[in-house]
């Protein structure tokens, strides 16, 4: 096993004098936050790690070390909240790493307690609407201020005092403005004084011959534009107005001037599906990439569809363009959580593997000890076997298995498991190595009581 004192005088003399513990905190709470905000709820150990990665790593190593070392990474031990306060408080977790120990063993501060928020909501509905209800004007709302920042919740909860505080600068400007408009509202208008006067009806003139044909040019010039920007829609809403121009003036406009029109219409559209056509290729072709992880021809291609976004963004508008960027993205990203996992399964396989091996050993000699002389030749490759075996175990101590959390937990960070069952799958197994270990441990004391003489079995 590990000595923390010799841990900790390492941790010690990796940091500088003066370092800045302050940093060091906010660092780990800011990751701590993070990961909360993501996964809404961690259990104790899966805190201590989040806290333990994001600080140096002699500094993570023992602070994982020690606590569970304790045993306060289980969540069946109960942990007092004033145990970094109490005598009880280990030496080495106290003056300028307490803070750290305390994020590490009980996570961020305010979590936990759900009642004082739905109260705090509670106080404030109840207040505001009394408020509300007694506010008439100026002096009727200062009262009823000073009523509700008076009572006895809104005295002890300075966040439910600032909600009160904006509560009743709203109500006063909405009192302000309702005053004032009463002030300024007009007279309501007489509308029996002019029931029988008579609506006239302006004449409008007729347009001319220059008037009308001015007006679809006009329509036309309109109508190339939104061709060059492939904008369908507003190129059919034109090419009504120039039909019923059309069938309007026959006389002023004549039918080959709206035919142009109609083919380059039929032409736009043509135009149109066969772009869309072209920019579903290309994302397709990126998805293809991402999962392929050509990073160079993913981000090429994701650069064509924006700058296709740049030039017609009535083709494809910024929602659109978005759509397809989170698509290719989110390919790519599923592609490397997958390899995340793989590397997570193939490194547990491994060590599930050596542990494997290493009790194989220990028991088959143990079994040989009980059937076989010392001086057989079987007896002797056994014992060379198992003493290498029991230095194996001896140095699986706390610092390596710690080691191993670590790099597990750094593994799942990128798999990104909202469901949580692959975390749960990463605590199952480092208790089963750890029962593993003790397991090993317990038939090498076995094996050495046995036979009194521990020197022949490597001890």
């Amino acid at each position: 096993m590990s000595d923390p004192g010799a841990t900790d005088r390492a941790v010690t003399s990796s940091h500088r004098p003066g370092e800045n513990w302050p940093r060091l905190y906010e660092h780990a709470a800011t990751a701590l936050m993070r990961a909360l905000a993501e996964r809404r709820e961690l259990a104790p150990a899966r805190v201590a790690g989040v806290v333990a990665r994001h600080l140096p790593a002699p500094l993570g190593a023992w602070l994982l070390g020690r606590l569970s070392a304790l045993g306060w990474l289980s969540a069946a031990t109960p942990v007092p909240f004033d145990v970094l306060e109490s005598p009880a408080c280990p030496p080495d977790m106290r003056g300028a790493r307490k803070e750290l120990v305390r994020l590490a063993l009980f996570g961020a501060g305010g979590q936990g307690r759900p009642y004082d928020a739905r109260h705090r909501q509670a106080a404030f509905a109840h207040l505001s609407a009394e408020v509300q209800r007694e506010a008439l004007d100026a002096n009727t709302l200062a009262a009823a201020a000073n009523r509700a920042l008076s009572h006895p919740d809104a005295c002890a909860d300075p966040v439910l005092a600032g909600m009160l505080r904006a509560f009743v600068a709203d109500q006063e400007v909405l009192l302000e403005s309702t005053i004032g408009r009463k002030k300024t509202e007009p007279a309501p208008i007489s509308y029996l004084r002019h029931a029988f006067e008579k609506n006239k009806r302006a004449i409008t003139p007729l347009p001319t011959r220059a008037e009308l044909r001015d007006r679809f040019q006009r329509l036309a010039a309109a109508l190339e534009k939104q061709y060059a920007q492939y904008d369908e829609e507003a190129a059919r809403s034109g090419l009504e107005r120039m039909r019923e121009l059309q069938r309007s003036y026959p006389v002023h406009i004549g039918p080959e001037r709206l035919t142009a029109a109609e083919k380059m219409y039929a032409n736009l559209v043509k135009r149109r599906a066969g772009f869309l056509k072209l920019i579903d290729a290309l994302v397709e072709k990126a998805c293809g990439a991402a999962r392929a992880e050509d990073h160079k021809t993913t981000a090429w291609l994701t650069r064509r569809i924006w700058a296709i976004h740049a030039l017609f963004p009535i083709l494809l508008p910024e929602e659109a363009a978005r759509v397809h960027r989170d698509r290719i993205a989110r390919i790519s990203e599923e592609h490397e959580q997958r390899e995340s996992a793989r590397d997570l399964r193939l490194r547990e396989h491994a060590v599930a593997v050596e542990i494997k091996k290493l009790a194989a050993i220990i028991h088959h000699f143990h079994e040989v000890t009980e059937g076989m002389k010392p001086d057989d030749p079987e007896y002797s490759a056994a014992e060379q076997s198992y003493r290498a075996a029991v230095q194996a175990v001896r140095s699986h101590d706390n610092e390596w298995l710690t080691g191993l959390m670590l790099e597990l937990e750094t593994l799942l960070e990128e798999v990104h498991d909202a469901s949580g069952r692959a975390e749960a799958h990463v605590e199952r197994f480092l208790a089963s190595v750890r029962s593993a270990l003790v397991h090993m441990r317990q038939e090498i004391h076995a094996i050495h009581a046995e036979r009194p003489d521990r020197s022949r079995h490597g001890k």
